[in-house]
């Protein structure tokens, strides 16, 4: 999987094309029920699509106040092969080198891989009703 980092003003395109292979990924990734795309992508400090033959990862750092949200998602498909992993080393490596201080996320409390997946890069969680509010701080 190659990892393309998304303009601002030109990634609408690519991750509505993402969000259309997605499949039932989107059951558990709701970001964008309620977002238009583009106007999402101007809250991003970055976005990364995963392309393999096609898009196949999404993922974003998404800068809402002083908070910054991290989101996920692998196309139905591709789910299990290691490219969450990838998508995350390439965030939190983002996120160390432009000194975000904080990441948060959120994920559904039955979702025990992703759970796991994102301990594995220092988040810590508290339960908050069927999902997990969770934390990592920035390293150093």
């Amino acid at each position: 999987m190659n990892l393309v980092v998304l303009e601002r003003d030109a990634g609408t395109h690519v991750v509505e094309a993402f969000l259309d292979v997605a499949g039932s990924s989107l059951e558990t990734f709701r970001y964008f029920n309620k977002r238009d795309v583009g106007e999402a992508l101007g809250n991003h400090l970055v976005t990364i699509v995963g392309h393999d033959d096609g898009p196949v990862a999404y993922g974003h750092l998404d800068a809402s106040g002083d908070d910054v949200w991290l989101g996920i998602c692998i196309a139905e498909q591709h789910v299990g092969n290691g490219l969450g992993r990838k998508m995350m080393e390439a965030l939190v490596k983002y996120a160390d080198e432009n000194g975000v201080e904080e990441l948060s996320l959120t994920v559904d409390a039955e979702n025990y891989a992703a759970i796991a997946l994102y301990e594995n890069f220092g988040f810590a969680g508290a339960l908050c009703g069927a999902h997990v509010l969770m934390k990592r701080r920035a390293h150093g």
